[in-house]
C-alpha cells in the first residue's frame, strides 16, 4: 500500500468519528502526498481554504484520532453535545450543586479539574480550578508541637458549623453545652504516622467537627503544649459568650469523653496499666499472673472528688498537672464519664468472646460449641436492619470484630445464641451484663438504673468466680461507677463515643496521598465547611416515600400507598426485615402497607400473637420489650388493621425461626434517646 492510500485509510477513519459535529469544517483536515498532490478521494474543500497542513497531521502519522486545535468539543457527539448545552445552566445553583457532588463523593481535584474544563465549554461562567470552586484553602498557618504540627479551626468556627446544621426550633436555646473528644487515629499501616484531632459536638445532637488536629510521627510529647491553643480559646468563650448567626450564646463543657490512654494523656494520671489508675476511686490494683488487676473493687472504696484530684491528695494517680484544670467549671471527675464504646464494646464484651474463644483451658468453650454459635450468628444475617452498618460475622473473625459489632452482639445476638450452648452460670453471668446495659441504654428505663448496678456488681463478682481474679481488669472494675456517670450524662448514648469514631473516618477518607497528611486533612475540612448543605435536621419527619400501587385491602379506598416512611431517627419499610415496629399503646406489629385514608396517614399492618419471655433471668426480658411470638400453624400474626402513624413508638429487630418469632427494640431509636 503506497503511502497516499495510507493516509486515505486514516482520513476516513477520522472522519467516522466526527461524523454528526458540525463544528468540524473540512478547513480543518488536509492531506499531501509525497508528491506534495492532493490526495483525489477526499471531501470537497471550500475554496477559501488555508494552503498550509493543520496543527492535527502529526496524529495520523501516530496513529492516533485527530484533535481539533480549534474546538476542544469536537469529539462530543452532536446529540450529547446538544443536550448537554440544553440542560445545564451553569448558575450559583448548578455551581453548589457541584461542590456538594463533588465533596459527596470525595473526587479528587485532578477529576474534578478534567470535569471543569470539559463543562468550560458549555458556559464560562465556571472557573477552570477545583480550588476555586470549592474555596480550598491556600495557607496552612500550623504551629510546631513536638514532634508533629498542630492545627487550630477555632471552637467559634466549630460551633457556628454544627448550629448551622440544626433546625430553626433546635437553635433557640440559650446555654450551649458541648461534648469533647479526644483520640490518637492512626493514618498509616505502614508507617507511624497518627494524628490527634479535638472533636466537638453539641449535647443531644450527633453533629461532629473540628477544633484542632495534630499530626506527628508520635504523640505530642506534653499534652499541655497540645492543648494550650484549646484551652485558652475554651476559656475565653465559656467566660463571654459567643454571637451565632445574629444571636449570643453561652457555652459550657459538659464532657470530655476519652477512652482510657488518651483520658490518662490529657488528665496527667497513671495510665490504665497502673495500680492506682482508676479515674473514679482511690482503689490500688494487685500485680496478679504478670498483670495489674482490681479483684477488690466492691469494698467501701472512697471516690475521688475534684477538691481533691486538684489537691493531688492521691499522689500515686499523678503525673502532674493538666491545663484542662484551668476551664472554668469543669470537675476533674464528674466530667470525665466513662465511654461505654471502648469500656464495654471494645472491653468487657470482647474480652468475655476472647476468653471464651481464645483463653486458658479454663475459661474457653470447646470447638463444636463455638462453630454452632457461628453458624447461629450467620443465620441471623438476613433480618439485620438498615440501622446496623454491619452484619454478624463468624467467632472466627472476632480479631477483627468493631466496635458495632460487640455493641450488636450485646444488644442483640448474644442472648439468643447464646442459650443452650454456654453453661447457665456463664450466661446468666453475661445476661447480667445486657440487661444492666440495656437499661442504662434508655432513659424510659430510668426507674430500674439502681438494678442495673446491682446487676453490675452481679456481673463483676461472678466473672472474678468464673474466670479468676486476674481477670478483673481496669475496664471490668470500671462497670462499678458506669451507674453514676449515667445519672450525671444521661443514657450511655448521651456520652458516648460513636459519633466521634464515625467523624474519624472521614479524617481518613481525606488522606489522597502520603505527603503532607496535615495539610490535606485542613483542606478537605475546609472545603466541607465552605459548602452549604440541607440538613437531615431542617426536615419535617415523618417523610413518606416510594409511592406505590397495590391491590386494594381491607376493602377500604386508600388515597396513595407508600413502601417507606422516614422517621427523624429510623427508618420503616412494607419490606421485609424493616417491617417491625412497636406502638405506643403496647403492641407489635408487621407492616404491610404505609397509606393515606381519609386525609390521615396509616398502617396496615398485623399485630404478632402469642407474645411471652425470651428468659426469665435476671428478670423477664418482656420488661424491657423483649418478646418471642410463638407460631401457631406456622402462624403468629393476626388479621390487618390500620394504626396510626402518630402511634409508631420505636423500631424492632425480628429474627425468625421455625417455631416463633424474637422481636427485640432497636436501641437509639427511641424519640427519647439519640444514635
Amino acid at each position: 500500500m503506497n503511502k497516499s492510500k495510507s493516509i486515505q485509510k486514516y482520513y476516513m477513519r477520522a472522519k467516522r468519528v466526527c461524523r454528526g459535529s458540525s463544528n468540524i469544517s473540512s478547513s480543518n483536515i488536509y492531506f499531501e502526498s509525497n508528491e506534495n498532490e492532493i490526495v483525489e478521494k477526499t471531501v470537497q474543500i471550500e475554496q477559501n481554504v488555508e494552503e498550509e497542513l493543520p496543527d492535527c497531521f502529526p496524529v495520523f502519522e501516530t496513529n492516533c484520532l485527530p484533535v481539533s486545535s480549534t474546538h476542544q468539543s469536537d469529539f462530543i457527539d452532536a446529540d450529547v453535545e446538544e443536550t448537554i448545552l440544553h440542560n445545564i445552566h451553569v448558575n450559583d445553583d448548578f455551581k453548589t450543586k457541584l461542590r456538594n457532588w463533588a465533596l459527596r463523593y470525595n473526587i479528587t481535584h485532578v477529576a474534578l479539574n478534567e470535569l471543569l474544563r470539559l463543562l468550560k465549554t458549555t458556559s464560562n461562567d465556571l472557573p477552570l480550578d477545583s480550588r476555586t470552586l470549592l474555596g480550598t484553602t491556600r495557607e496552612i498557618n500550623s504551629k510546631q508541637v513536638e514532634p508533629g504540627k498542630y492545627y487550630h479551626f477555632g471552637l467559634k468556627y466549630c460551633l457556628e458549623n454544627i448550629v448551622s446544621n440544626l433546625s430553626e426550633s433546635k437553635r433557640n436555646m440559650e446555654l450551649i453545652e458541648i461534648n469533647i473528644n479526644i483520640d490518637g487515629l492512626p493514618l498509616s499501616k505502614s508507617s507511624s504516622s497518627q494524628a490527634y484531632p479535638i472533636l466537638c459536638s453539641i449535647v443531644g445532637f450527633n453533629f461532629v467537627d473540628m477544633v484542632g488536629i495534630y499530626h506527628g510521627n508520635e504523640k505530642p510529647k506534653n499534652a499541655n503544649e497540645f492543648l494550650a491553643e484549646f484551652v485558652e480559646d475554651i476559656t475565653s468563650i465559656i467566660n463571654n459568650g459567643t454571637v451565632i448567626n445574629g444571636k449570643f450564646y453561652n457555652v459550657k463543657i459538659k464532657a470530655f469523653i476519652c477512652d482510657a490512654p488518651a483520658k490518662s494523656f490529657i488528665k496527667y494520671t497513671k495510665s490504665h496499666t497502673g495500680y492506682s489508675s482508676c479515674s473514679k476511686c482511690q482503689i490500688e490494683g494487685d500485680y496478679i499472673n504478670n498483670r495489674v488487676c482490681f479483684p477488690n473493687g466492691n469494698n467501701n472504696i472512697q471516690l475521688r472528688t475534684d477538691l481533691e484530684f486538684r489537691s493531688k491528695v492521691d499522689e500515686n494517680h499523678h503525673n502532674g498537672t493538666s491545663l484542662i484544670e484551668n476551664i472554668p467549671g469543669i470537675d476533674m471527675i464528674n466530667s470525665f464519664p466513662l465511654d461505654y464504646m471502648h469500656l464495654i464494646c471494645l472491653g468487657v464484651m470482647k474480652k468475655i468472646l476472647l476468653l471464651w474463644c481464645c483463653g486458658k483451658p479454663s475459661t474457653k468453650i470447646s470447638f463444636q460449641k463455638i462453630s454452632t454459635i457461628s453458624s447461629l450468628l450467620i443465620k441471623l444475617s438476613p433480618y439485620i436492619t438498615r440501622e446496623f452498618n454491619r452484619k454478624p460475622r463468624s467467632l472466627n473473625e472476632l480479631k477483627r470484630w468493631k466496635a458495632t459489632e460487640f455493641r450488636q452482639f450485646l444488644f442483640y445476638t448474644g442472648p439468643l445464641v447464646l442459650k443452650n450452648n454456654i453453661s447457665k452460670d456463664r450466661y446468666h453471668n453475661f445476661l447480667a451484663l445486657h440487661v444492666a446495659v440495656t437499661i442504662l441504654s434508655n432513659s424510659q428505663y430510668k426507674a430500674q438504673i439502681n438494678y442495673a448496678f446491682e446487676l453490675l456488681n452481679y456481673f463483676v463478682n461472678t466473672f472474678k468466680i468464673l474466670y479468676g481474679s486476674e481477670q478483673i481488669s481496669h475496664n471490668v472494675h470500671n462497670l462499678l461507677h458506669l451507674v453514676q456517670d449515667v445519672k450525671n450524662h444521661g443514657s450511655l448514648d448521651s456520652f458516648s463515643a460513636f459519633p466521634f469514631e464515625n467523624f474519624l473516618q472521614s479524617i481518613l477518607k481525606s488522606l489522597r496521598k502520603c505527603d503532607k497528611p496535615l495539610e490535606q486533612i485542613v483542606k478537605r475540612h475546609s472545603e466541607k465547611i465552605n459548602v452549604s448543605s440541607i440538613s437531615k435536621q431542617n426536615k419535617t419527619f415523618p417523610i413518606y416515600r416510594d409511592q406505590h400501587y397495590p391491590t386494594l385491602l381491607l376493602n377500604y379506598e386508600f388515597s396513595k400507598h407508600f413502601k417507606t416512611v422516614a422517621f427523624e431517627h429510623y427508618i420503616l419499610c412494607i419490606e421485609e426485615p424493616n417491617n417491625c415496629c412497636h406502638l405506643k399503646t403496647g403492641e407489635i406489629i408487621s407492616i404491610r402497607d404505609i397509606v393515606l385514608y381519609q386525609n390521615r396517614y396509616k398502617i396496615v399492618g398485623s399485630k404478632y400473637l402469642n407474645l411471652r419471655s425470651v428468659y426469665d433471668v435476671p428478670c423477664k426480658s418482656s420488661e424491657f420489650g423483649i418478646y418471642e411470638s410463638v407460631k401457631v400453624n406456622a402462624n403468629n400474626l393476626g388479621a390487618s388493621e390500620l394504626f396510626d402513624v402518630d402511634n409508631v413508638d420505636y423500631k424492632c429487630i425480628k429474627f425468625e425461626y421455625p417455631e416463633k418469632s424474637v422481636i427485640l427494640p432497636v436501641l437509639h431509636t427511641s424519640h427519647d434517646t439519640t444514635i
